[in-house]
């Protein structure tokens, strides 16, 4: 009987920052990791797709790109935001966010501020609440 996928420890990996190494990645995750396969591309992916973590290592085995999604903890703050917190709070927490026209719509909006550690922030609101935070580094394709 196969073992169950362990739970990913949200208030660790909510720590990880594009630039961080592999081990602090494979610390973060513990008994999850695993390496990503060839055909991956450099993303690591957990076994379950609901645990709502994602993480892009690059070619000099450091992270590229850090996601937050889904059923992520609502308890751990990224950047002090949190998955399915209202827009209207996102904006308090972070004032200097600003509005991609380019992809945002109706129901979606895109939010991006360029962070004083390097990297940048993207965040996804769907019906005016986060639903999904994206850390990454200058030069990282961000995909929407």
């Amino acid at each position: 009987m196969p073992h169950p996928a362990p739970r990913l420890d949200c208030a660790r990996l909510a720590l990880l920052r594009p630039g961080d190494s592999l081990e602090q990645l494979q610390a973060a995750l513990g008994a999850s990791w695993c390496p990503p396969r060839a055909q991956d591309e450099g993303w690591w992916r957990p076994a379950r797709r609901l645990d709502g973590f994602m993480a892009r290592i690059g070619a000099d085995s450091r992270l590229v790109s850090v996601w937050f999604y889904g059923n992520f903890s609502r308890r751990c703050a990224v950047e002090d935001l949190r998955i399915h917190m209202p827009l209207a709070s996102a904006l308090a927490q972070q004032p200097s966010l600003r509005k991609l026209e380019s992809i945002s719509g109706p129901r979606r909006d895109v939010r991006h501020v360029h962070c004083h550690q390097g990297y940048h922030l993207f965040v996804h609101f769907y019906q005016t609440r986060i639903w999904r935070l994206c850390l990454e580094a200058p030069g990282a394709l961000h995909h929407s």
